[in-house]
């Protein structure tokens, strides 16, 4: 993700509301909204997350912020990574391209 990007990450249905929602307020020029159907998330969960990750990607800089993000290396593939709040155990979701399968 590039640093003059935001996602949102939206239950399932709700995007086409939302983005509805949120057009009304847009007032610079250089403000696009679109939904990013090309990505797919998948978050491992767990106590053992941080040292999983770890082993799959050695050195690899994991993000430990609430909710930070980066890129990893993983598998052959270049994934985007975020540290995820919501789940009680510590958990990162991982944003790779629908397209490479």
């Amino acid at each position: 993700m590039a640093a003059e990007q935001l996602w949102l990450e939206l239950p399932a249905g709700s995007a086409d509301g939302i983005i509805g929602h949120l057009q009304k307020y847009i007032v610079a020029d250089r403000v696009e909204l679109r939904r990013r159907e090309d990505l797919l998330a998948s978050t491992l969960v767990g106590a053992r997350a941080e040292e999983l990750l770890a082993e799959l990607a050695p050195g690899a800089e994991l993000p430990r912020a609430p909710w930070a993000h980066g890129e990893i290396g993983l598998l052959e593939r270049q994934l985007g990574i975020a540290a995820d709040e919501g789940w009680g155990l510590p958990a990162f979701t991982l944003w790779s391209s629908s397209e490479e399968g």
